[in-house]
């Protein structure tokens, strides 16, 4: 299997590798469109960063900060996340529910779930 280069997503999706970069790097003056449509692309050409790329980072999605916060259980969960991390030497991020694509931009090593809402359709 070929893997696709930052300049085959470009080619496919209609724009420039420097355009690709911006959405790869999350970086802003990109259409949210366009972000969306390069994205998709790199996902479907199976698009995987050089491993000196990636970010080491683990991504937690939860439904809303404001709850967790407000919930001692999940707090200590949080809390223990960033203890072990950080001893891994990995980064850490919260991530809503509603920036679910966050995810899949920063090329997140691991995700972990955290939300109460068992049937949400973003989580599938």
């Amino acid at each position: 299997m070929k893997i696709s280069k930052i300049n085959d997503i470009a080619l496919k999706a209609g724009v420039s590798p420097s355009t690709v970069s911006r959405v790869f790097n999350n970086r802003p003056y990109v259409k949210e469109e366009i972000r969306r449509h390069v994205l998709n692309i790199a996902v479907e050409m199976d698009y995987s960063p050089k491993a000196t790329a990636r970010r080491d980072t683990i991504s937690v999605i939860v439904n809303d900060w404001e709850n967790v916060m407000e919930n001692s259980y999940a707090y200590s969960m949080i809390s223990s996340f960033y203890a072990v991390a950080g001893k891994l030497n990995l980064h850490l991020e919260i991530v809503s529910l509603d920036e679910i694509d966050r995810i899949y931009q920063n090329f997140s090593k691991a995700v972990i779930a955290m939300t109460s809402d068992a049937e949400n359709e973003a989580l599938r």
